[in-house]
């Protein structure tokens, strides 16, 4: 990394009292870690599985004993379970303090830190206690992909697949050229674009949650990576519901060069469960699935869960992921 990237980075710390930060992130970057010396910083282990109850009351009762105040802001440093967990501490703490994020992981650049969606898991599912609480400022280091593992790249570039669904021009750019860095840039000014017209999800923010619902039942049931359950998720509402897209999809899975392995085997019971479970449930009890009529162009779609159940299970592909 850059020593310019560092000063910047180290300047940010400097200026805020309470962190929460990756562990690995803590690990990887010594000059991070000597700078958190004299803050009152939170490690977390294992994001994903950290995003829980127990460990939120933690979080809060360290920095509570630690004197935070409606005046302090929290930093989160790591990916998007860390900026979710950490965002959903800023909202609730003291009934809400400022936050800010340095995104170290190309899903959270690109989507998890962005538009203020803040949550942690239950045993239901993901992110079913959340609020909405968008940070002061998102501090955008590329530089940080650089260290991350293959797999975790690859998940990133799952959910890169969704805005190549929803923006024609990011579409034509991963056609033309593949990954590059600068659709970062690309995708995170086209969600902010969606969060100003819509923070709270009533309408086109609904978009973004393309693949999503299929994905994260995906992801409880294997806990596979976030991006690569949303892979599989846009893989099925494609196969099922938009059929005529699914060249378009191979198209991009082959220019992101994606090798995901075939799933293992999911409990069709638990699988459902949790799709039953789904935030994006309406109030008359239908899951709400977002299906792509083309490129850039996408409609919401309430499905009863018994139909969608039936459906998974007399298909050609999907019935054998399934025992």
């Amino acid at each position: 990394m850059q020593t310019q990237t560092y000063n910047e980075i180290l300047a940010i710390i400097n200026q805020i009292e309470f962190i929460i930060i990756d562990k690995k992130v803590f690990d990887l970057y010594p000059i991070i870690a000597t700078a958190l010396k004299n803050k009152k910083y939170y490690l977390i282990e294992d994001p994903e599985k950290n995003k829980n109850l127990d460990d939120y009351q933690k979080i809060t009762n360290y920095f509570l004993n630690h004197k935070i105040s409606r005046r302090s802001r929290i930093l989160s440093i790591g990916g998007g379970a860390v900026s979710d967990l950490a965002g959903f501490v800023a909202a609730t703490v003291l009934r809400g303090v400022q936050w800010e994020v340095i995104p170290t992981s190309l899903l959270a650049m690109i989507d998890a830190s962005i538009g203020g969606k803040v949550g942690i898991n239950t045993e239901s599912g993901k992110n079913l206690l959340g609020a909405f609480h968008e940070p002061v400022t998102i501090h955008l280091y590329p530089e940080f992909i650089k260290t991350l593992p293959e797999q975790e790249v690859k998940s990133g570039q799952g959910e890169l697949l969704k805005y190549t669904f929803l923006s024609e021009e990011i579409y034509q750019e991963v056609l033309s050229n593949g990954y590059t860095d600068s659709l970062i840039a690309k995708c995170t000014s086209y969600k902010k674009k969606i969060i100003k017209t819509d923070l709270q999800e009533n309408g086109p923010r609904k978009m973004l949650n393309f693949g999503h619902t299929f994905g994260h039942a995906v992801e409880k049931s294997l806990g596979i990576p976030h991006g690569v359950a949303v892979y599989f998720g846009i893989k099925m509402i494609l196969e099922m519901y938009s059929p005529h897209l699914v060249d378009d999809f191979s198209k991009i899975v082959q220019k992101l060069e994606f090798n995901f392995e075939n799933l293992p085997k999911m409990d069709f019971k638990k699988f459902c469960h949790y799709l039953s479970f789904d935030k994006k449930r309406n109030e008359y009890g239908a899951i709400e699935f977002i299906i792509p009529l083309g490129i850039g162009e996408l409609e919401i779609r309430p499905f009863d869960i018994n139909n969608v159940s039936k459906e998974i299970e007399e298909h050609e592909i999907f019935k054998n992921y399934f025992v």
